[in-house]
């Protein structure tokens, strides 16, 4: 869903968990809903002032997204952090909106 919002949004970075809401609504659809808005909103922790887009480029980058129990578990196997820099990189070569 934060991919979502980068490519509606210019590639600027959410800044609270209402400018994810919309962005839910689409991929929840797609995916069949697996967990209500207010589940993730209370299960994963999102970097709300990252510069994600230099912070994900460089080493010093170790996450923008995480679960807040600690846990290392991710959708379908697939590091939403990996997800958003690929998105980011993707974008950079071919203009913003670009899909991975």
């Amino acid at each position: 869903m934060v991919i979502e919002y980068l490519k509606a949004n210019d590639n600027a970075w959410p800044k609270d968990w209402d400018d994810l809401r919309k962005p839910y609504e689409t991929c929840a659809l797609r995916s069949g809903r697996p967990w209500s808005f207010e589940e993730l909103h209370d299960r994963v922790e999102v970097d709300w002032v990252a510069d994600a887009k230099s912070r994900l480029k460089t080493d010093q980058m170790t996450r923008v997204i995480w679960l807040r129990d600690g846990t290392t578990a991710h959708w379908e196997h697939r590091d939403p952090n990996q997800m958003i820099r690929e998105y980011l990189e993707s974008s950079d070569r071919h203009g913003s909106h670009a899909r991975p």
